[in-house]
């Protein structure tokens, strides 16, 4: 599934980057800091690791609770807001409450 991501992204997104860099829109050119060489290499270990782990947590379950629990990250923002007290409105509260519970309902469903 991931491959095939990749492969429609390189088909389809290739000929745009060269339409933009023959253009002079955006120029194609590779990082030049160490840094930002560094951010790139971070971000491709953490994007290789996510995709691995979600493959292997849906061999291990089923996609529907791997895919909700993706979603407890929402639940985990407003925690997140909370440690750094910014204010969290009363709908992103309940939102984050039915993403939380919906995750329990699928996971006692999926027990059975």
């Amino acid at each position: 599934f991931f491959g095939f991501v990749g492969l429609f992204n390189i088909i389809s997104c290739w000929p745009m980057g060269v339409i933009l860099h023959f253009t002079g829109i955006e120029p194609f050119e590779l990082p030049s800091t160490r840094k930002a060489i560094a951010a790139l290499l971070i971000n491709m270990a953490i994007t290789w690791s996510s995709d691995y782990l979600y493959v292997i947590a849906m061999l291990k379950t089923t996609p529907l609770v791997v895919t909700i629990g993706l979603s407890l990250t929402i639940p985990l923002a407003v925690v997140g807001d909370f440690l750094l007290t910014k204010p969290v409105q009363a709908q992103v509260l309940v939102g984050a409450l039915l993403v939380v519970g919906a995750f329990v309902v699928v996971g006692i469903d999926d027990a059975k």
